[in-house]
């Protein structure tokens, strides 16, 4: 859904809850500016804490269609790290993102 068919959306949805057209505008107004600043900050968290780690290596994982779904591929893939940061205490920061031209996770 686009941005301005969301805010519509949401300002149709709540407006029984105010008492003016204007009170829900500056209700959804607010809550989108924030919604946004909070991404923005969690992706500054993120960015802070890759550069402060000295990595060593760099890996991409993209699963077969054969022999995975993409849930089943998120949920074996965040196992196996788990299962490597508690026994051999490793440290790693993963972004789960798709490909440009087949738009499969990796």
């Amino acid at each position: 859904m686009r941005r301005w068919e969301r805010k519509q959306y949401l300002l149709k949805n709540i407006r029984p809850l105010f008492k003016s057209d204007q009170e829900a505008a500056s209700y959804v107004d607010k809550k989108l500016r924030d919604k946004k600043r909070a991404l923005a900050e969690r992706r500054l968290r993120f960015r802070r804490k890759a550069y402060m780690n000295d990595f060593n290596y760099f890996a991409t994982f993209t699963y077969a269609d054969g022999k995975h779904t993409e849930e089943s591929f998120k949920k074996g893939l965040k196992t196996c790290l788990r299962n490597f940061s508690n026994r051999k205490k490793w440290k790693y920061i993963g972004v789960w993102e798709r490909s440009p031209q087949k738009q499969r996770l990796h």
